[in-house]
């Protein structure tokens, strides 16, 4: 007998696993908030994502040592990846010759002020849009557009992809991404400490949803591939940003080639910008069937 929550928490949990499957930690953590999931329930989903995302990146390396032969087999066509290769290699070279600034205490402050102040202003934002539609729109609540923490995530992704189009871009010569992955690291560690693996004796439903899960993710990552003749690296990579996100992406993309890990990042970083959007309609359809 298999035990259950209930819908209505299944779908509201399933939506932070979602979130962390299409984007990463901070979209599962963000999904959490939006749909004010219960910590047990989230704990749960925790367990659930670092068991299979452990299982599947173990096998990805696994697939990594025989890239070639399975390459062969597949009919791959690996031009395309190689060319890719020799332009990053390329690129590396001729920025070798020329010396990153030393990041300075201004470059640190700009950084957080650029940071803390998009948080500033995703939640004026939250402040003012929250109580229009909870007073003109009450019905969009099923949408999650009454929810504080809905607004400020999507203010905030919104913001960052129009800044990154800005001059706020150069900060990343300062040491921005280094700096956000300490954070992300902070935060993957907190939610880290809310793991309870003996939860799979109490809750094997929500183990075998994860399994059907990835399962499914694995055979359209395969179908694609196929059709297009990508690569064994171009699927590795593409299921591992979306699995694993930014933390694991590069350490397998460079099982496959070291000049492949900026690839990965860069997939990784889009993932989390787009999962915002993409797992609240994953959501929004799992509360539809629920009712």
């Amino acid at each position: 007998m298999l035990n259950w929550h209930g819908a209505e928490a299944a779908w509201r949990a399933m939506a932070t696993l979602a979130g962390n499957w299409v984007g990463g930690t901070a979209n599962q953590l963000a999904m959490k908030e939006v749909y004010a999931v219960d910590d047990n329930m989230f704990a749960i989903m925790i367990s659930v994502n670092v068991v299979f995302s452990a299982l599947w990146m173990s096998f990805l390396l696994f697939c990594a040592n025989h890239a070639n032969a399975i390459d062969s087999k597949l009919k791959a066509d690996n031009n395309g990846i190689n060319k890719l290769v020799e332009s990053i290699n390329l690129r590396d070279k001729a920025l070798s010759k020329f010396k990153l600034p030393i990041p300075t205490l201004s470059s640190y402050m700009a950084i957080f002020a650029v940071a803390f102040g998009v948080t500033g202003l995703a939640h004026f934002g939250a402040d003012l849009l929250v109580p229009f539609f909870s007073h003109h729109y009450p019905q969009s609540e099923k949408l999650s557009f009454t929810s504080h923490f809905f607004w400020i995530v999507i203010i905030v992704t919104s913001v960052s992809i129009i800044l990154s189009y800005t001059k706020v871009r150069r900060l990343e010569r300062q040491g921005a991404s280094k700096i956000s992955s300490v954070l992300l690291y902070l935060l993957i560690a907190t939610m880290g400490l809310k793991m309870d693996l003996t939860m799979i004796n109490d809750f094997p439903i929500y183990f075998a949803i994860g399994f059907v899960w990835l399962g499914f993710h694995a055979l359209l990552i395969l179908i694609a591939g196929l059709i297009i003749k990508a690569p064994l690296a171009y699927m590795a990579i593409s299921s591992q940003c979306c699995i694993g996100g930014a933390a694991s992406s590069p350490i397998v993309a460079m099982a496959f080639n070291r000049h492949l890990a900026p690839v990965a990042v860069m997939f990784s970083v889009f993932g989390y910008a787009w999962a915002n959007y993409m797992v609240w309609i994953c959501a929004e359809l799992m509360r539809m069937i629920n009712q």
